[in-house]
């Protein structure tokens, strides 16, 4: 059996489904697959139980940063007003501390005119919501626990083996994350490297309120960020860290206790923390986007350290520009896969993402030394400085608002 579709979106992450739900009314016909299950629709949370310092919740550390231009984009399709609130939560100031000496930095959505910085969203409830709204409008179909198999360029496109049949696309999407096998297929070369980091992921109860603010601390193992949750007293926790199978085997009281001295017990005791897990850092960029009937987007295309929060947003922007690329190509009467709509996709988005690499690159190497230079005070200093010079001036601090929002477009 051979079925036909104009595209074929492989990867039902955050990513693949956003831009999916942007061809909603394109006239042309979607496809999503994905190897993975249909994600659940998010229901109301249990009160948080604690046994001991064991905390077991429902509310998420698998969060994204969404900031203002990914949430108009997320608007803009149908999906933002479908989130649970309780899976959403704004951020009204953003602070970063110098764990190893005294300097910090502080934005304020309120000096900048703004109601909110950006929002902490659960990546499920999103996928949820994302689903649900191309659900009703019907205009795409979604296979779930579904392996593709093989891939052959045909004339027209792709012809992709699934389980049973063959699916024939005249563009094939890869939104595969950062191992992308759609990226692989076409023969799109990557520049990157492993950083000697792995993040630590888990949600931890705190003594105080988080008051709506994002915090984070540079360790001389790593950044520690702390990211408010729907419940206050609830934060979501990354530690990008060089000991992470160390902090993945700590008992509960140890690893609370870890928590509460990396960010100097500014929130107070931490009280209780839910199961941990891990996950590999990487700076990788591909070389190019797009082929012959081909396009990549998101961390196919382009991974870097999260400890600006910054990936998500990248990867909405793609798709933001990729849709809007093959709606043009519609509305013109062109093949989806053309090679002319898909240059034009790569030459909007890659040198954004390429300098949004390069400035988290300079951040983490600036504020991850090596081990000897982390013990000598003159590095200490520095660091200090540059925080506090950057926080004495508004100027400085107004334009890193504005590229963190996404505002300045």
């Amino acid at each position: 059996m051979m079925q036909q579709t104009d595209i074929l979106i492989v990867g039902g992450g955050c990513v693949g489904l956003s831009l999916a739900a942007a061809l909603i009314d394109s006239g042309q016909q979607v496809t999503v697959l994905d190897a993975g299950n249909r994600p659940a629709d998010v229901e109301d949370k249990a009160t948080p139980e604690v046994a001991g310092q064991a905390l077991k919740t429902d509310y998420r550390a698998d969060v994204l940063a969404v900031n203002h231009r990914s949430q108009r984009f997320l608007a803009q399709v149908g999906a933002w007003e479908l989130l649970p609130a309780n899976a959403l939560t704004p951020y009204l100031a953003m602070a970063v501390y110098d764990g190893l000496g005294s300097g910090a930095l502080t934005f304020r959505a309120e000096d900048e005119g703004l109601d909110q910085l950006g929002f902490i969203v659960e990546q499920p409830a999103l996928r949820a919501a994302l689903v649900r709204r191309l659900e009703e409008a019907g205009s795409a179909q979604l296979l779930w626990r579904q392996d593709w198999r093989q891939a052959q360029r045909d004339g027209h496109g792709y012809c992709v083996s699934l389980a049973g049949e063959d699916l024939s696309t005249r563009l094939l999407v890869g939104a595969d994350g950062g191992a992308s096998d759609v990226r692989d297929l076409a023969g799109i070369k990557t520049l990157g490297w492993q950083y000697p980091q792995q993040a630590v992921v888990c949600v931890a109860q705190t003594e105080q309120p988080h008051g709506n603010l994002a915090r984070q601390w540079f360790t001389d193992k790593g950044p520690l960020a702390f990211l408010p949750l729907a419940n206050e007293q609830l934060v979501g926790v990354i530690w990008s860290c060089t000991d992470a199978e160390d902090k993945l085997a700590l008992a509960d009281g140890d690893i609370c206790e870890a928590l509460q001295s990396g960010s100097e017990a500014m929130l107070g005791q931490v009280t209780a923390v839910t199961e941990r897990v891990s996950f590999p850092l990487a700076q990788r960029q591909a070389l190019s986007y797009a082929r012959a009937g081909v396009a990549i987007l998101g961390d196919a295309a382009h991974t870097i350290h999260p400890l600006a929060g910054q990936g998500a947003n990248l990867g909405f922007a793609d798709a933001r520009t990729l849709a809007q690329e093959l709606r043009r190509a519609a509305q013109a009467g062109r093949d989806p896969g053309e090679a002319a709509s898909l240059r034009r996709y790569q030459r909007l988005r890659q040198t954004e993402n390429h300098l949004a690499g390069l400035a988290m690159e300079a951040f983490y190497r600036f504020f991850s030394p090596q081990p000897a230079l982390v013990e000598h005070w003159g590095m200490r200093l520095v660091r200090s400085a540059a925080l506090d010079l950057v926080d004495a001036q508004p100027q400085l601090k107004h334009l890193a608002v504005k590229l963190a929002t996404g505002l300045y477009a």
